[in-house]
């Protein structure tokens, strides 16, 4: 009898929380993108544009479609949204977006507050890509090996597990050498 209380109850707040979801239905126009969600799922993670928006402690309008507008590119909106519906997943972006379309998702994630939460090693990332090419304008090998050991600083794992590293560079190997070509080091 206990279980099948318990499966009751359980059964219960299911249906409650689907109850919910069909009664927070939010419409949202992102630059022209149409996306519909829930209150629940844009308020899931704290600190971020979305949840302070839909809060409740600011007054809302919706335009006469019964949208809330947001001024932002919503081309890539639904990687927020879907990473929002499911956060406690790991987001892991779609090795076929380019280094222009990447570049734009950040600066969406920025706005948004998600970038840290997103792609939690994108600053790292910015950082070792200077270093490295800064080391390359100087062109010198001391320059290279300085550069090399600072971003090894800011790598965790090396390999095929490098989470920030695009599949076309897993596993690649940085040899320093003293050859220079038109300036650089081969």
């Amino acid at each position: 009898v206990e279980q099948d209380r318990a499966a009751l109850q359980a059964e219960r707040a299911s249906m409650e929380e689907a109850h919910t979801f069909q009664t927070t239905k939010i419409v949202l126009d992102v630059g022209g993108h149409k996306f519909t969600t829930s209150r629940q799922t844009l308020t899931s993670v704290s600190g971020t544009y979305l949840a302070s928006m839909f809060s409740g402690r600011f007054p809302l309008t919706p335009n006469a479609e019964g949208a809330y507008f947001i001024d932002r590119d919503g081309a890539h909106f639904r990687h927020i949204l879907n990473f929002l519906r499911d956060p406690v997943e790991k987001f892991k972006l779609n090795v076929n977006v380019n280094e222009g379309q990447r570049e734009e998702l950040v600066a969406e994630l920025e706005y948004f507050g998600l970038l840290d939460r997103m792609l939690p090693y994108q600053a790292q990332e910015r950082v070792g890509q200077s270093l490295l090419r800064r080391a390359c304008l100087d062109g010198t090998r001391r320059a290279l090996e300085t550069a090399v050991a600072q971003a090894r600083v800011l790598v965790f794992e090396l390999g095929s597990t490098t989470p920030f590293l695009r599949e076309r560079f897993q596993d690649l190997r940085w040899v320093i050498t003293e050859r220079v070509v038109n300036g650089s080091p081969v």
